[in-house]
C-alpha cells in the first residue's frame, strides 16, 4: 500500500491508474483504490494497514468503517482489522469477492458458495446456505445475492426475527438487471 494523505497532490496522481467502479472503496475518512497491478493506493486518515502493506496480487477491495478487506489472486482475504472475524476469513480460500458491515466479514467463492464470518445467531449467517451466488449487496438490515442465472435472493434482519421482510430488499422477482461489466 502506497499511503499519500500528506501530499495531496501526488495521492490525486496515483488515481489516474484505477480504472473501473469495482476498485475503489470509501470508509469513514478514507478512499482506497485498486491499481492495475495488483497494488492499493489510499488516501485520508489511514491506519491499521500494516497487515496489507505488501500485497501486491489483490483482486478486490472493500472497506467498512476504518478496516479494509483485500481479495488476492490465490483467493485469500486479508483484513487491515486484528478481529475475530478476519481471523476466520482468512482461512477461508477460493474466494473471488470479499464484503464487510460492521463486525461481519462476507465472501463468495469462485463456485458461488458465500462464506459469513460472524457470531451465531445473527441473521447474517443464513447467507451461508446461499448456492450459486455471483456477487452480494451488503446493507446492515439486509443482503442481496445476485445469482449466475441473473436472479435475486434476499435475505432481511426483520424477517429472520419472524417478521415481514425489509421492503428494500424484495428483489426475487427483478430480472434483466444490468450489471457492470
Amino acid at each position: 500500500i502506497v499511503n499519500f494523505s500528506d501530499s495531496r497532490e501526488r495521492s490525486f496522481e496515483l488515481w489516474d491508474e484505477i480504472a473501473v467502479r469495482e476498485t475503489i472503496s470509501a470508509g469513514d475518512s478514507h478512499t482506497v483504490g485498486l491499481k492495475s497491478d495488483g497494488t492499493v493506493v489510499a488516501t485520508g486518515k489511514t491506519r491499521n494497514f500494516s497487515n496489507i502493506s505488501d500485497i501486491d496480487d489483490a483482486i478486490y477491495i472493500d472497506i467498512f468503517a476504518s478496516d479494509i478487506l483485500v481479495v488476492t489472486k490465490s483467493g485469500k482475504i486479508v483484513s487491515s482489522s486484528n478481529s475475530t472475524e478476519a481471523d476466520f476469513a482468512s482461512d477461508w480460500s477460493n474466494i473471488k469477492i470479499a464484503y464487510q458491515d460492521s463486525s461481519i466479514i462476507y465472501g463468495v467463492t469462485h463456485k458461488g458458495e458465500v462464506g459469513v464470518a460472524a457470531y451465531e445467531g445473527n441473521y447474517q449467517v443464513e447467507a451461508g446456505a446461499w448456492k450459486d451466488i455471483d456477487e452480494l449487496y451488503v446493507e446492515s438490515d439486509f443482503i442481496i445475492g445476485r445469482k449466475y442465472d441473473g436472479t435475486f435472493i434476499s435475505l432481511s434482519r426483520e424477517e429472520f426475527n419472524g417478521g415481514s421482510p425489509n421492503p428494500a430488499s424484495k428483489v426475487e422477482d427483478w430480472t434483466d438487471i444490468r450489471i457492470y461489466d
